[in-house]
C-alpha cells in the first residue's frame, strides 16, 4: 500500500520541487533587473543575482527545499516591485 502512495505522490513532490526552483530563478532574474536599474550596469545586475542564488543555495538549503510557497510569493512580489 505504501509503495502505491509513494508512486502517486512522487510526481507531485517533483512538481513542487521544480516550482521552487523556478521561483528561485525568477527571484534571481528580478534581482538582476533591479540592481541593473540601480547600479546602471549589466555586470552589477548579474553579480547581484549570482550572489542571491549562492547565498540561498548555501545558507538556506532547508528553506529553499521546504514545502512553503514563500519563494513563489517573493517572486510575484518582486515582479510587481521591479515593474515600477
Amino acid at each position: 500500500m505504501s509503495g502505491r502512495v509513494r508512486m502517486r505522490t512522487r510526481g507531485v513532490c517533483s512538481l513542487s520541487s521544480r516550482l521552487r526552483q523556478v521561483g528561485l530563478i525568477a527571484l534571481a532574474i528580478e534581482i538582476a533587473f533591479a540592481v541593473r536599474i540601480l547600479a546602471g550596469s549589466l555586470l552589477a545586475g548579474a553579480m547581484g543575482a549570482l550572489w542571491f542564488v549562492a547565498l540561498m543555495s548555501h545558507n538556506a538549503t532547508h528553506y529553499v527545499g521546504a514545502h512553503d510557497p514563500q519563494i513563489a510569493g517573493q517572486a510575484i512580489g518582486g515582479r510587481a516591485s521591479s515593474g515600477f
